[in-house]
Parts: structure tokens; sequence; C-alpha cells
């Protein structure tokens, strides 16, 4: 094995307890290699130096309290009793919703009523003309535009806005 193999795998040997984490062939290769490359030896102590170390910092376990299981099943049981949502919640929430949906609305009413005050014009006069350009042909607006609506009165307006045009 390489010296870079031997780094890759050395964690896991550092962890392993004893010989048996190791297999034979890997215990074998592994002593091989260390007999003749110092840097790998020297790596491998000192990753067991720190599994020693970190061993001998560990904490020890605690154990709990004989009560501290029938306190905890106690405050369980307790809180368990109590109403999830209480009815104001609910209330609270549902009042919440109801206004959010007022206000929603209440602003397309807003919104829908200034645009269509917008369209309309204030003076009678401009409504005419507005409504005359909107919805009006040009060849309606030239018949409106005569006094005379005789059919004769008519194609002759007719006729003259034909020439000016062109």
């Amino acid at each position: 094995m390489t010296c870079r193999e031997i780094r890759k795998r050395m964690a896991m040997w550092a962890r392993a307890t004893g010989r048996e984490g190791i297999a034979a062939a890997e215990r074998e290769a592994l002593a091989a290699h260390l007999a003749v490359c110092s840097a790998c030896a020297e790596e491998l102590r000192h990753l067991a130096l720190k599994r020693v170390l970190l061993q001998a910092t560990r904490a020890p376990e605690a154990d709990p309290a004989p009560s501290l299981y029938a306190r905890v099943s106690a405050r369980l049981r307790q809180e368990r009793s109590r109403s999830v949502f209480p009815f104001w919640e609910v209330a609270r929430a549902f009042a919440t919703s109801v206004a959010i949906v007022a206000m929603l609305i209440l602003m397309l009413l807003v919104g829908a009523n200034v645009y269509i005050h917008r369209q309309i014009p204030v003076e009678p006069r401009d409504f005419m003309s507005a409504l005359m350009e909107r919805n009006f042909s040009e060849a309606e607006r030239v018949v409106f535009a005569v006094e005379d609506l005789s059919q004769e009165g008519v194609l002759t307006a007719l006729a003259t806005e034909s020439r000016e045009s062109r």
C-alpha cells in the first residue's frame, strides 16, 4: 500500500478497538508499511494518542434521578389535558381572516370606482365628444356634423369628406 492509501484508512484504524477491529490482511499490510515508513508510523501514533486523550477527557455518563421519569410523565399528561386551540385563539384567527377579506374587497371597490370616474369626463360637452371619438366611425361623425340629415345632404357630406381626405 502507498502512503496515501494508508493515511486514508488511518482514521478508521485508529477508531478500531484492538486488533479485532482491523481485518488480518489490512493489519499485515499496515505493519509492513509502518516498518518502512516512519512518517506514517508517526501519524498513526498521533491518531492513537488523540484517541486516548479524548477517552480520558470524556465526562462520565450521568444517571438520571429515579423520580425524573415520573415528573416528566406527569408533566406530559398535564400538557396533553390542556386544549390545543383555546376558543379565543380560534376566534382571533377567524376575525383576522374576515378583516383581511373585507379590506381586500374594499380596496377592489375603491379601485373600480376610481377607474370608472376617470373614464367619464366632467363636462357634458366633453362627454359627447369622448363618446363620439370612442364609439362612432369616421363616416358617422361626418353624418352627424351635417345639419341637413336628408339623403342628399348626407351623401354630399360623405363625398366632400372623401375628397378632402385624399
